[in-house]
């Protein structure tokens, strides 16, 4: 046996032995599952949206709910269901949207700072510094930029006019375009944005102009950029998982995924931009290198119920500083794993 296979078997079987490996820490945030969930950058606090209770607000350190939001005012019994949450780059402010309603909170203080009512059915959220500015992907195509203070409004209509362009129909109806991932750049002057369309577009959000378009082979559902906005990862629904340079936009690495890892639903660059988080639908935490786009380590985030039919989807993941690794899933599990080789 060659030098060369003898490596790539070793590697292969300490990848594949890491997927055993047992979490640091299991804290389990949703009796009834998530329908929802976001981390911050730092790891510390999660954001959880339960199937019919109330979005808490957990400190990951104490394993503590600090509080409880629902999306209708002075009310204790929600219909509008979360089905998206987010917060800011400094965990500052935290956002619950519903498919027609989006709540700001504070979370210092717990206190409700507005809610809005969304000019079409929301797919996607993100926002800026204490949420100066939100950014909704809509069903209809579009990307709307909005800021809270001032109440500017601008409709990114570059996916609609991207898919009119590749089957050349210029009639094409914006509902057949959807929306599927956003994220804003910290200050809010960069967008990143996936659809229908086969496409990420990188956009100024004072101009609306497009910067950057990549293409695709086939519709993408996540976006995400990296802390610094030096880097963004964009993934399709084909097994195409990209890491982009903004700089200059041309691509770091494709991730070296299997045939049959059709769907990314959640992504973190480190602190250093050197390695990559993903989560997937199959309860697959992964590490990537960015630079190569190689697997490193691979874990199995809980399940709800022991059978064998149940899974979970990785809804959100995150480093800590101390250098491990934080999952949130659907089965309404937050884990802490260790990244050390």
């Amino acid at each position: 046996m060659s030098r060369f296979v003898t490596l790539f078997l070793l590697s292969f079987l300490l990848v594949a032995c890491s997927a055993d490996e047992k979490p640091l820490a299991i804290w389990q945030h949703s009796a009834n599952g998530s329908s929802a969930a976001a981390l911050s950058y730092d790891g510390n606090f999660a954001l959880v949206s339960g199937y019919n209770e109330p979005t808490g607000w957990w400190d990951l350190n104490k394993n503590a709910r600090l509080f409880n939001w629902r999306m209708s005012p002075n009310s204790k019994n929600d219909t509008d269901t979360v089905q998206v949450v987010t917060m800011d780059y400094n965990a500052q402010r935290a956002v619950t949207a519903s498919l027609t309603n989006f709540a700001v909170w504070d979370t210092l203080s717990g206190k409700n700072l507005g809610f809005y009512k969304a000019p079409s059915p929301i797919r996607s959220i993100a926002v800026s510094r204490k949420a100066r500015y939100v950014l909704l992907g809509v069903a209809e195509g579009k990307v709307i930029f909005m800021s809270l203070k001032t109440g500017r409004r601008l409709e990114f209509l570059g996916h609609i006019l991207n898919a009119r362009k590749r089957i050349q129909d210029p009639t094409l109806s914006p509902s057949w375009v959807g929306i599927n991932s956003v994220d804003l750049s910290a200050n809010g002057k960069y967008a990143i944005s996936g659809g229908d369309d086969h496409a990420a577009i990188l956009w100024d959000t004072q101009s609306g102009q497009q910067i950057y378009l990549w293409p695709h082979n086939n519709r993408v559902h996540y976006v995400k950029f990296s802390r610094d906005g030096k880097l963004a990862f964009t993934a399709s629904r084909q097994a195409e998982a990209y890491i982009w340079d903004l700089t200059n936009g041309k691509m770091v690495s494709k991730l070296k995924l299997k045939s049959r890892e059709w769907i990314i639903s959640s992504a973190r660059f480190s602190a250093d931009n050197k390695q990559l988080l993903t989560g997937s639908p199959g309860r697959d935490l992964k590490l990537w290198q960015v630079k190569t786009g190689t697997l490193k380590k691979a874990f199995k985030v809980k399940k709800r119920f022991s059978t064998k039919a149940s899974g979970a989807v990785v809804l959100d993941v995150a480093f800590t500083k101390d250098g491990n690794a934080i999952s949130e899933a659907s089965s309404g599990y937050g884990e802490k794993w260790s990244l050390t080789p």
